[in-house]
């Protein structure tokens, strides 16, 4: 995590440190986020490690936890311009396409590219006013299991209208990656 210039380091880890006891009892029993040192080689402020001492998460559950949830409540605290996470197995999805099943079906792999990316996004939409209060319009759009992936359609097999999906002409698998330890996009 690291701060705007402007902001005084030892305010900022006060901030911080409140924030972290807030959500401690959202968290899953036996993790306990803490502060590190003030600083390190890499121009970190601090860091902090989720820690499962009672065994009962493994690496991608915590990755997961701090990805989704502690990650986001961090870059929420005022002052906050970066929470760079190190470590952990990241749960990604993996498309493995059936080159056989490609040409069968005349799909080429820029097809597959711009199917995933067009159905698993959120948008933007506009501004209700009701009431005199303003409601925000979004689309949320983001696949969460290999069954939501499984379903994207890539076209049109028949008149009939039968649809070409992607479990049709790829496996889909869920894997862990570990994040390299040359802490990439860290330094610019």
């Amino acid at each position: 995590m690291s701060f705007l210039k402007t902001v005084l380091i030892f305010i900022a880890r006060s901030r911080v440190l409140e924030y972290l006891s807030q959500t401690q009892d959202q968290l899953p029993d036996g993790v306990t986020p803490s502060l590190g040192s003030d600083a390190s080689g890499v121009g970190w402020i601090f860091q902090y490690a989720l820690v499962d001492r009672k065994g009962q998460y493994d690496l991608a559950q915590l990755r997961s936890l701090q990805d989704w949830f502690l990650k986001l409540e961090l870059q929420s605290v005022a002052g906050v311009s970066e929470v760079a996470t190190v470590g952990g197995m990241e749960q990604t999805y993996q498309v493995v396409v059936d080159p056989r099943k490609l040409a069968l079906y005349q799909i080429d792999l820029m097809t597959i590219k711009n199917a995933l990316d067009n159905s698993n996004s959120s948008t933007g939409g506009s501004v209700i006013e009701m009431a005199e209060a303003e409601y925000m319009i979004t689309s949320s759009g983001y696949r969460q299991t290999i069954a939501d992936f499984a379903e994207i359609p890539l076209g049109i097999l028949s008149e009939a209208g039968t649809p070409i999906l992607m479990k049709d002409v790829a496996q889909l698998r869920t894997v862990l990656q570990q994040q390299d330890a040359a802490l990439p996009n860290l330094m610019v």
